[in-house]
């Protein structure tokens, strides 16, 4: 067990989170969802009380309990009073390490996913990203989805589920982050205590390869009718973590999409109105993850939104950015970060972030360190190095049969797909 803490006397509250390097990535092939089902489960019932039992008893200590499942962790995590930690900590041990996995409740469990999956496509972001995903991670485990298909979910089985909770809460496995209104001493009892009913194991490695860079530029449609407004992505691979670009195109992404006065939003919302937003992203992980754009035009505007982003995005991965804007994000990254470490639970999440991705534990302090020293010709030599304005995927949610033949046409396409919205 790796033990994280962070202490914080402003309130006399307790945070004890226990992290199982186990997500997304490590479910089977054809059980989607796995981790997540197993995760949920766990408060639907445990040895010595029911699902109903569960909850009655976290609200009568005043505590808040949340699971919470990504591509690499499964995050177990209760915040209570410290007057009533002596209470709360119980429940938490009991339901991570002796869950009941009751058939039934695990029945419902999986109608319920199953709805949530079914509603979910009446959302076009979420429609627009998972299509870009699917595509720019194709036959890679991030462009698997975490919360599962309608197919995988219907497939996971409670045998499935127990050899889940099997193999991956063990004690070695497992990173507790304790913060709060308690001393080291203390956190170091109560994550033993968290922990104390878990088998021994091992852990479990979060080993993927790097993924393949797309080859020219390709469109994929998700076909919904009767739209008005289009939810328009654009997405390419950016940096890992490892990365010595990493922080140079941190930076220029700032310039380019990550502020309110960006050369996108600018563009976009306040030079022509087209969309309430347009930014652009840059994700992290331990393998080159995805560099997106988005913005949310009107069917009418699409197309001249389209050919806009594309033509900005050459503009900055050919000719880079100047001082001026290396200056101006820079100062805002900086000034900004303080809101990102200005409780101890954020400082706690920092930690812990830092922990499953096996970076060192002042790594965010070092990234703004970093920031200062960086030159708009190192920001520019980094977005050249590892963006490509040659190779994207395209992702809009429109009408196929009739905004959609005026997208294909409106750039040299290597490649055009529609895809139904029930496409999971």
């Amino acid at each position: 067990m790796k033990l994280l803490f962070e202490a914080s006397r402003e309130l006399p509250l307790v945070q004890l989170v226990a992290t199982f390097r186990v997500g997304g990535v490590h479910d089977p092939v054809g059980l989607e969802g796995l981790s997540r089902v197993t995760a949920r489960m766990l408060r639907r019932g445990s040895r010595s009380m029911t699902g109903e039992q569960l909850e009655a008893r976290i609200e009568a200590v005043g505590a808040e309990l949340a699971a919470h499942v990504g591509l690499g962790a499964t995050t177990v995590g209760i915040e209570t009073l410290s007057r009533s930690l002596d209470k709360a900590l119980p429940i938490a041990a009991e339901l991570i390490a002796e869950p009941r996995f009751d058939e039934a409740e695990l029945d419902k469990l999986k109608r319920q996913i199953e709805a949530e999956i079914v509603t979910s496509r009446d959302e076009d972001d979420g429609l627009a990203s998972r299509a870009l995903r699917r595509k720019l991670f194709a036959g890679h485990p991030h462009g698997r989805r975490v919360q599962g298909t309608v197919a995988s979910i219907r497939a996971i089985t409670r045998e499935d589920v127990i050899a889940h909770h099997r193999r991956a809460f063990s004690r070695e496995n497992a990173i507790v982050a304790v913060g709060g209104d308690v001393n080291e001493d203390q956190a170091a009892t109560l994550a033993a205590q968290l922990l104390e009913r878990l088998p021994s194991g091992e852990a479990l490695a979060y080993s993927v390869p790097q993924p393949t860079p797309p080859k020219g530029r390709r469109l994929v449609m998700v076909d919904k009718p009767d739209r008005s407004q289009c939810q328009l992505g654009i997405g390419t691979l950016g940096a890992d973590l490892a990365d010595e670009d990493y922080v140079p195109l941190l930076l220029a992404n700032a310039v380019f999409g990550g502020m309110f006065t960006s050369r996108l939003n600018q563009e976009v919302r306040v030079k022509r109105g087209w969309s309430y937003g347009a930014s652009s992203g840059l994700a992290t992980g331990p393998v080159r993850e995805a560099f997106t754009i988005w913005a949310a035009p009107s069917v009418e505007d699409a197309i001249a939104c389209l050919e806009l982003e594309v033509g900005l995005l050459e503009a900055f991965c050919d000719a880079g950015i100047d001082e001026a804007e290396v200056r101006f994000a820079g100062e805002y990254m900086r000034r900004s970060y303080a809101f990102e470490i200005d409780t101890g639970k954020k400082r706690l999440q920092q930690k812990l972030d830092c922990a499953l991705l096996n970076l060192s534990e002042d790594f965010h302090a070092k990234t703004i360190e970093r920031i200062s020293s960086v030159t708009a010709e190192e920001a520019s030599r980094a977005v050249a190095r590892r963006l490509d304005s040659k190779a994207l995927w395209v992702t809009a949610v429109v009408d196929a049969e009739d905004i959609g033949k005026e997208l294909a046409a409106a750039l040299p396409w290597d490649e055009v797909v529609v895809e139904p919205i029930d496409l999971d």
